[in-house]
């Protein structure tokens, strides 16, 4: 009875070495494969970074040329002001000063986008009927188009990485006005209302009918109908917006066109506001 015993409690020792061993391998390997997985949507992200800022490169242009235009406007101002007999030392104070902030100006639109190309957190609480104000008519411009912009109430705060929403959501504007361009349409627009705790934003423009299957391939890689298009604008909108837990619906217009309906989150309580402030900072 003693020998079978040894015998039970020495297999019960190996069976728990074994076991412990199988543990701490198949503990090694899912950090590894962990590891792996960090480190390609690591890559992923950055890829995707690099995509939105350039998709993003004729909003920030467009962003750029009034600081620039300004800032060359009042230097030939001054340039004017050296061939008078008496400078004005008022006048020429004023001008520098307001050189000065459309530098800065400038500056800090290229730094918005490089800190965001570098990962780098930007959480803060803003305004975001004021940001689609923006986004209307950054897009309108850049793209000769009308598109309209409507809202129930204001301010909405939300928080979030303002740079990357400015970029979904011109991304959908910007897709919206050229489906209606490509059709002989002029319809665009992009209404913001609340309800309860999220914030509302329709985008929708005229065209023809669409079908299902249409509706089922937006937002997918290589499925845009534009002829030098690859859909990576959409997928990009999308990735943004469900990253700022977001929902995003597409659907067809009766009459013709797509409309996109986008929910997020609002900022309610003033603690939730000082928390985005604080994750910004």
């Amino acid at each position: 009875y003693l020998l079978a015993l040894a015998a039970l409690f020495l297999a019960w020792i190996v069976h728990w070495w074994r076991v412990e061993a199988l543990v701490r391998r198949r503990t090694a390997d899912l950090k590894e494969a962990q590891q792996k997985i960090q480190e390609a949507q690591k890559k992923l992200s950055q890829l995707l970074r690099l995509g939105v800022v350039n998709q993003f490169s004729t909003v920030i242009a467009h962003e750029l040329h009034q600081p620039l235009a300004a800032t060359k406007y009042l230097a030939d101002a001054v340039e004017l002001m050296t061939h008078q007999s008496e400078m004005d030392s008022a006048k020429l104070r004023t001008i520098s000063s307001k050189i000065s902030d459309s530098v800065t100006k400038a500056a800090s639109i290229v730094e918005r986008v490089r800190s965001y190309a570098k990962s780098r957190a930007l959480a803060e609480a803003f305004d975001l009927v004021e940001l689609l104000k923006e986004v209307t008519t950054d897009v309108g411009a850049a793209l000769h188009a009308n598109p309209e912009f409507s809202c129930s109430q204001k301010p909405l705060m939300v928080c979030g990485d303002r740079v990357a929403l400015q970029i979904a959501f011109a991304n959908l504007l910007k897709n919206a006005c050229e489906a209606a361009h490509s059709s002989g349409k002029t319809f665009v627009q992009l209404r913001l209302s609340a309800e309860g705790d999220q914030s509302v934003i329709s985008v929708e423009n005229d065209g023809p009918l669409l079908s299902e299957d249409f509706i089922a391939k937006i937002g997918r890689p290589m499925q845009s109908e534009k002829l030098d298009g690859m859909g990576y604008g959409i997928l990009i909108a999308l990735t943004i917006l469900e990253t700022h837990q977001g929902a995003v619906r597409f659907s067809r217009r009766e009459k013709g066109g797509l409309l996109v309906v986008v929910r997020l989150p609002l900022l309610r309580q003033p603690s939730s506001l000082s928390f985005c402030a604080n994750t910004h900072d």
